[in-house]
C-alpha cells in the first residue's frame, strides 16, 4: 500500500543497519523484501513475520514496536509503522530547521530526493527500536556546537553520534554553510549504534556461561566509560533534570546553539510570505508559524533545563563516571540571565506582516512567555537538589530567587 516512491528509501532505511552487524562478522543480517503477494500463507498480521506497515492515517509519526518472549528476552517480532501524515511531519523539521541554509526546502511539497532522505532517517531510527535500542538522548549534547558548521565534522558524524536521539536537522547551520559543505541532516548510523549493536549482539563462544560472558560484555562498557561519544541519556519522561539528554537539542551549549537556532528563525519568519505562494487561506503559512513558535520555545527549554540541572550518568561503583554532576554555577546563572532576556526581547515573534494574514489570535509571545515563565516559577526545587549535589560552589536557592526577582 506504500507510494511507490518511498519504497527505495524505506529499504534503505532498514539496510542501514547492516554496516553495524558486518562489523560484529554478520553479513546481510537485515534484508527489506516486497510484501510476497503470491504467497497464500503471508500474513503481515502473522508474528512470524516482522513488516514494515503503512496507515493511511493523519497521524504524524512512526513508531517501531517489538514482541519479546519474556521467558528469554528473544525479540519474536518486531515491525515498522509508517503513517501517511510522517510526510509533514518531516517536511516541517526540514523546512523549520534547514530553510535558511537550505534554498531546496522553501516550498510547500519537497522532491522526491529529499522527501526520500527524511523518510530513510526515521525508518532507520525506527529499526533501531525493533533490534532493541531505547532512544539515546545525549548522542547530540556531546558534540561541540561551533563542530556542526564544520563542512568536515558534519560530513563524518551529522548532528549527533546517535540516531537514536532526536536530533533531527542541522538548526546551527547558517545561510551560505550548505555551499561550503557543511551536512544539514544526521547521520544514517553514528557511533553509539554500531557500539550498541556490537554489545547486544557479538557472540562471545568463549564463555562457558552467561555469568563468563556478562563480565566479558561489562568489560566494553568500562573501556568507554567516560567517553562522552559513548555516552548513555536516558529520555526523561516525568520529569527533566539533565539538560544534556534532552528531546530535540543539539550541541554542548544550548544557549549558543539557540543563539543559531533564533537567527534562523527570524531569517524564515522575514522571508515566509515570500517562500510560500498558492496559500490564499495563509492556512500552510500559519501552520508553519505555529511550528516556529514551538520551535523557538524548545530553544528556551534546552536552556531552562540548565538552572538547577543534575548531569545524570548510568554508571557502576568505580567507574571513572559519576552517577549525579551539577550544571556549574556559572553556567547555570548564564542561563538564566539568557532566558529572562529573550522573554524580554522576543516581540520580534509577532511579525505583523506576517500575523495579520491569520485568524484572530493572542499574541505568540505572550503565549510562549506564559509558558516559560511557568517553568521557571516550579524549577525552584530543580536548584535545590542541584545546589545540595554541588561539590563546591553552588548556584544556591537565593542566588536563583535573586536573579529571578531582578
Amino acid at each position: 500500500a506504500f507510494p511507490e516512491s518511498w519504497k527505495k528509501y524505506i529499504r534503505a532505511g532498514v539496510e542501514e543497519w547492516q554496516k553495524a552487524f558486518e562489523e560484529i562478522g554478520f553479513r546481510n543480517a537485515i534484508v527489506a523484501k516486497e510484501f510476497p503477494m503470491d504467497e497464500p500463507a503471508f500474513d503481515p498480521d502473522n508474528l512470524k513475520y516482522s513488516c514494515v506497515r503503512y496507515s493511511p492515517s493523519p497521524v504524524a509519526n512512526a513508531m517501531g514496536p517489538s514482541w519479546t518472549d519474556p521467558r528469554t528476552g528473544e525479540i519474536l517480532n518486531a515491525s515498522v509503522y509508517l503513517y501517511h501524515n510522517l510526510v509533514k511531519l518531516v517536511q516541517d523539521w526540514r523546512f523549520l530547521q534547514t530553510s535558511p541554509a537550505d534554498a531546496d526546502v522553501r516550498k510547500v511539497m519537497f522532491d522526491e530526493e529529499t522527501l526520500g532522505e527524511c523518510i530513510c532517517y526515521v525508518v532507520a531510527h525506527e529499526v533501531g527500536h525493533c533490534l532493541a535500542l531505547m532512544h539515546n538522548m545525549s548522542g547530540s549534547a556531546a558534540i561541540p556546537t561551533d563542530s556542526l558548521r564544520s563542512p568536515s565534522f558534519t560530513g563524518k558524524y551529522g548532528t549527533t553520534y546517535s540516531i537514536m536521539d532526536y536530533a533531527r536537522n542541522n538548526y546551527v547551520a547558517q545561510p551560505g554553510d550548505k555551499e561550503r559543505g557543511v551536512k544539514l541532516t544526521p547521520p544514517r548510523l553514528g557511533v553509539y549504534d554500531l557500539y550498541a549493536i556490537k554489545w547486544l549482539y557479538t557472540p562471545v563462544p568463549e564463555a562457558k556461561d552467561i555469568f563468563e560472558e556478562a563480565k566479558i560484555t561489562e568489560s566494553w562498557i568500562d573501556e568507554k566509560a567516560g567517553d562522552p561519544l559513548y555516552r548513555y541519556g536516558k529520555q526523561q519522561m516525568s520529569s527533566r533534570y539533565d539538560p544534556s539528554a534532552l528531546e530535540e537539542d543539539l550541541g554542548d551549549d544550548p544557549i549558543k546553539a539557540g543563539d543559531y537556532g533564533i537567527k534562523n528563525l527570524k531569517y524564515i519568519l522575514k522571508n515566509l510570505n515570500n517562500w510560500i505562494q498558492d496559500d490564499e487561506s495563509a492556512e500552510h503559512r500559519q501552520e508553519l508559524y505555529s511550528q516556529i513558535v514551538k520551535q523557538y520555545g524548545r530553544y528556551l527549554q534546552n536552556a531552562v533545563y540548565c538552572i538547577g540541572g543534575i548531569y545524570l550518568t548510568e554508571a557502576k561503583d568505580g567507574s571513572v563516571d559519576k552517577r549525579f554532576r551539577s550544571v556549574p554555577r556559572e553556567r547555570q546563572k548564564a542561563a538564566m540571565k539568557w532566558v529572562t532576556k529573550q522573554l524580554q526581547d522576543n516581540d520580534w515573534l509577532d511579525s505583523r506582516e506576517v500575523c495579520s494574514k491569520f485568524k484572530l489570535s493572542t499574541k505568540a509571545s505572550s503565549e510562549l512567555n506564559a509558558s516559560v515563565a511557568g517553568i521557571l516559577t516550579k524549577i525552584y526545587m530543580n536548584v535545590t537538589l542541584s545546589s545540595y549535589l554541588a561539590e563546591k560552589n553552588p548556584y544556591t536557592l537565593r542566588e536563583f530567587f535573586d536573579d529571578f526577582y531582578t
